[in-house]
């Protein structure tokens, strides 16, 4: 069985409009169909991050939608001829990017409700070579490890987390559509997996996507879940990067990963470098250190601004794309408050690590100035390599799950294990041994110690 949600005034008109449509008409259109595509505009925002899908503003993929009928199109038009879907943005061929509809106004805050796809030919279509079935085969070949406990084991308290998400169909509406989601996902052990070698490399899964909120209500025969988080995670795989660059330690790069991006010429350009040796070691121990959180540390290098209330805060980059980098030229710049210095200073890193060298962000310039040659060797990457994100993601992915989970799971076959990006997830009983041996495992594989957080969910 496939459940999907819809909103319930919605799948009432639904029902009356198509039963009117099919008594003047030769081509009948089916009901499950007809829900089918109208559900994807709830759950496509669950499978994105950074804006890649807004909520209610939804790019429809027809080749994918081709996938589950040819007769797509009939639907989608009747849905927007009656009103309960519509059509927002055209196909634009110069920018490669698909029609964009939404849910219509009058339904946009509605309650929604679980519904039961039972035509056997569109449940066909989910065991097919569909785009989404051959993602899932893909994860099953490549970590087995990593999706072979999303069984029947894994469960979830499904009254307790509507409650608790039901208060958010007033207060935020997209939060409460992505939650529904996902515990109609658990609810209905419909797991979903992918992986996006052009990109991350990680693992992207149902739990993934899980919002923290929800965590607490999931087990695993019945045993609650925690993680095992790696403090500082892209500092961490970016000092390994730099402990292999200054002992020009070709075997290390091989180990971590990062020759299969790093081109030979890339490689030998880095070892080129004319680097201050001393502080690159420098910024490594402050990454490492054990006596306190690299966020914490390096705050104290930026000129920290404090709203009415005590917040650091600071402008930023206001990204209407931030995963294509397109700006809102509307507002291009918009107030970003933290709970905290440390937030603070996490969001200061990320963009020192992920923006273009030639930035002229006032705590990118101080970074640069306390640390030239660390900066030396990300303009070589970011300029000359690759984007800086996609290297430490592929490292990240290929020490901690292609490496440590499936050492792990080898010689604990039978131990729940997941993973959610930088971490590493099992039940709370098997979380002690699970930390001490991601950070032996870690060690082997980077020759840099390692600072992890256990989370009891």
């Amino acid at each position: 069985m496939k459940t999907v949600i819809i909103q319930k005034a919605l799948l009432s008109s639904l029902r009356e409009l198509l039963i009117q449509h099919n008594q003047f008409t030769q081509k009948q259109l089916k009901l499950d169909y007809a829900i089918f595509f109208v559900s994807r505009i709830n759950s496509l925002p669950t499978y994105y991050r950074n804006n890649e899908q807004e909520y209610n503003k939804i790019r429809l993929s027809s080749q994918i939608m081709k996938e589950y009928s040819s007769n797509y199109k009939t639907y989608i038009d009747f849905l927007v001829k009656e009103e309960l879907i519509v059509l927002i943005k055209e196909y634009g061929a110069d920018i490669k990017e698909c029609r964009t509809y939404k849910i219509a106004d009058k339904y946009s805050c509605d309650e929604v409700v679980s519904y039961p796809i039972t035509d056997k030919k569109l449940l066909g279509k989910f065991t097919d070579k569909t785009t989404a079935v051959k993602g899932k085969e893909t994860c099953k070949a490549q970590r087995p490890h990593l999706v072979k406990f999303f069984d029947e084991y894994l469960e979830i308290d499904s009254h307790k987390a509507f409650d608790v998400v039901k208060p958010f169909r007033l207060s935020n509406y997209p939060k409460y559509i992505h939650s529904t989601q996902l515990i109609t996902e658990f609810h209905t052990q419909d797991w979903h997996f992918s992986i996006k070698p052009e990109t991350d490399n990680r693992l992207h899964s149902s739990l993934t996507r899980l919002n923290k909120i929800l965590r607490t209500f999931v087990t695993y025969k019945g045993k609650h879940l925690g993680c095992i988080d790696i403090q500082t995670s892209q500092p961490y795989f970016f000092s390994v990067l730099l402990k292999a660059i200054l002992l020009k330690d070709k075997r290390l790069l091989e180990n971590i990963g990062a020759t299969s991006l790093l081109k030979n010429e890339h490689i030998e350009g880095l070892f080129a470098l004319k680097i201050d040796r001393g502080e690159v070691i420098k910024f490594v121990h402050l990454v490492i250190s054990d006596k306190k959180d690299f966020y914490t540390l390096i705050q104290e290098e930026f000129d920290i601004t404090y709203d009415k209330t005590g917040k650091p805060f600071r402008m930023v980059t206001n990204y209407s794309n931030r995963k294509k980098k397109i700006i809102n030229t509307e507002k291009p710049r918009k107030k970003e408050v933290y709970e905290s210095e440390r937030d603070f200073a996490k969001s200061v890193v990320m963009e020192i690590f992920y923006s273009s060298s030639k930035s002229t962000v006032s705590e990118i310039k101080i970074f640069k100035d306390k640390f030239p040659s660390v900066f030396k060797i990300m303009s070589y990457i970011k300029n000359e390599c690759v984007e800086l994100y996609t290297l430490l993601s592929h490292i990240e992915a290929c020490c901690l799950l292609d490496c440590v989970a499936l050492r792990f799971s080898k010689k604990y076959p039978d131990i729940p294990l997941w993973s959610i990006h930088d971490s590493l997830v099992t039940t709370e009983n098997y979380l002690p041994l699970l930390k001490e041996e991601i950070e032996r495992l870690l060690y082997d594989i980077t020759t840099l110690k390692v600072n992890t957080k256990m989370e009891y969910w």
